[in-house]
């Protein structure tokens, strides 16, 4: 018999296996960045902007194109205002990076490759809602 209970909880564990899977492509994809070639790249602008969060540019070339990498910081990352000075701090223009390009589109770059700690945890928390799910399902 399938209440409303058995509902909620068939989509919990549905929405727990989509996440995995997104998860699971979003990591696929930053290992592929570790087989991309590197460029040097030079800060040109290191600001904060009018949110207050750093606006760092980088410009760097591939086979003559000009290209512009900016490193992104989403709002609410930043704890204060001085710990957004100190990344303006750390990347001074002029500053120069290793930057890694994706051969086909060298406007998508970054500046670590690879998949990091933190990209797991996306997987992880999408596995376990569904295996929760899942046991919730079975033993209710």
């Amino acid at each position: 018999m399938v209440g409303p209970y058995g509902i909620i909880i068939t989509v919990f564990t549905l929405v727990g296996l989509l996440v995995a899977a997104w998860g699971w492509r979003n990591t696929s994809r930053a290992r592929q960045t570790l087989s991309w070639p590197s460029v040097d790249a030079t800060v040109t602008q290191s600001v904060l902007d009018n949110n207050r969060l750093p606006a760092v540019v980088y410009h760097y070339s591939v086979d003559d194109q000009v290209c512009k990498y900016q490193m992104l910081v989403p709002e609410g990352v930043m704890a204060s205002v001085q710990a957004a000075q100190k990344v303006v701090d750390e990347y001074p223009p002029g500053r120069t990076d290793t930057l890694f390009y994706q051969p086909e589109d060298p406007n998508n770059c970054t500046l670590t490759p690879g998949v990091k700690k933190e990209d797991w945890f996306v997987v992880a928390a999408g596995l376990g809602a569904s295996l929760l799910g899942g046991f919730l399902l079975l033993f209710s």
